[in-house]
């Protein structure tokens, strides 16, 4: 879907004149693409984000610069421009990643609050749903708490703004907040509470394989098929807005370790054969950047001679004898399947190298000796095999 999401994004934004304007990307590779489909369209544009660069990346500083002077029309970032950006020329802000933080929203939203001397107003062209936290940015702004039953309720509410602030919402909005505060209390309620029985129950911060084994089954249904709120498929976003991360995991929150994180936590899984590569890499908490035919074979081998891992291997006529396998047919079906696909559709983390069957990229290289780093690797890891056999289970069962 992402060309025509692009299509409809390029098509909203030539509506408004835009001269300077700032889209916020959920990834390395949303922001190249978002670059690379506006500058294809005759719109220069950039995208600017940490770690191993792209063919449209451009140094921070560099695209301001080519922002202000008007060489460059839109910047697509990724977590690089949330604060500390002073471009009062931006005249318009393209919401393109959700963010559970209000903080984070109205980081995002400020940077094309400032006044210029040639824009009357901000245009917010907003495609994901960000707009539902607008019935927060009062309690921001005067340092409250957000009180949600105020919403809901409507409650009257004394806010103290900061000088020349003023916001004045239309009341159908505030019809919109209210429905909304209703809406989202009760999963948002029955996750937190969930996380803190099984917290309580265990007597530490739960692991995501924790959480799930111990969570209510009828909670997890709930959860998983509401994406919004499913923190096991970003859970550091979810310890990050709850305040529990750690010193550690606080410099891998907003860099590319977090986001090799999410990808394992979110990559398509139709059969299992990435989790062995995975399990290559992890190598026993001894993370390596690259692995060869040997470390491969070993690792699959290990995996599909384990429990019933084997039944992906035994349904297929190609692989059902694979208990006689050595290393020719592992490496063979590693990379005709998972090793190829990764190095396709997750080019970010992915790479070729002389000498090797796969590397990680080596933006990597400065957080694979963090403990927090391998604790997040393995816990992410194993939830998404345990994961992938209960949902195959109730899908075959539910063929019975």
């Amino acid at each position: 879907m992402i060309h025509r999401r692009a299509e409809l994004i390029l098509k909203h934004y030539l509506k408004y004149n835009s001269k300077s304007a700032m889209g916020f990307c959920t990834s390395r590779n949303h922001a190249e693409y978002m670059a690379k489909y506006f500058n294809e369209h005759h719109v220069p544009s950039v995208a600017v984000y940490s770690g191993e660069q792209g063919e449209n990346a451009q140094e921070r500083n560099k695209a301001l610069s080519e922002l202000k002077v008007g060489k460059v029309r839109v910047v697509f970032s990724v977590d690089m421009f949330n604060e500390g950006v002073d471009v009062p020329s931006i005249d318009t802000v393209l919401f393109l990643r959700p963010t559970e933080s209000p903080t984070v929203f109205l980081q995002q939203l400020g940077r094309g609050l400032r006044k210029h001397k040639d824009k009357a107003y901000l245009n917010v062209l907003d495609f994901i749903g960000n707009f539902k936290k607008m019935g927060q940015i009062p309690f921001l702004l005067s340092d409250k708490n957000y009180d949600s039953k105020a919403i809901r309720t409507g409650s009257p509410i004394k806010f103290e703004y900061p000088d020349d602030c003023i916001i004045d919402f239309d009341f159908r909005l505030i019809d919109l907040f209210k429905k909304e505060a209703e809406r989202e209390l009760h999963i948002k309620e029955r996750i937190k509470e969930a996380y803190d029985e099984v917290k309580d129950k265990l007597g530490h911060r739960p692991s995501r394989v924790e959480l799930f084994l111990h969570m209510e089954d009828r909670v997890y249904q709930a959860m998983k098929s509401n994406v919004k709120y499913n923190i096991i498929k970003d859970y550091m976003s979810f310890l990050n807005d709850i305040g529990e991360l750690t010193d550690e995991e606080k410099l891998l929150f907003n860099s590319i370790a977090k986001d090799f994180i999410h990808m394992l936590e979110t990559t398509g899984m139709v059969k299992s054969y990435k989790m062995p590569v995975l399990k290559a890499f992890y190598n026993e908490g001894n993370v390596k950047l690259e692995v060869n035919e040997e470390d491969i074979y070993r690792s699959f081998k290990a995996f599909y001679n384990l429990g019933s891992n084997g039944v992906d291997m035994l349904k297929d006529k190609s692989t059902s004898s694979y208990k006689t396998w050595g290393s020719k047919e592992y490496v063979s079906l590693a990379k005709r399947n998972p090793v190829k696909f990764l190095m396709q559709s997750e080019q970010t983390f992915f790479k070729e190298k002389e000498g090797y069957m796969i590397a990680l990229s080596e933006s990597l290289g400065s957080f694979i000796k963090l403990p927090s780093f391998k604790e997040h690797f393995k816990d992410t890891i194993e939830l998404r095999t345990l994961t992938y056999y209960k949902d195959r289970f109730n899908r075959e069962g539910s063929h019975e």
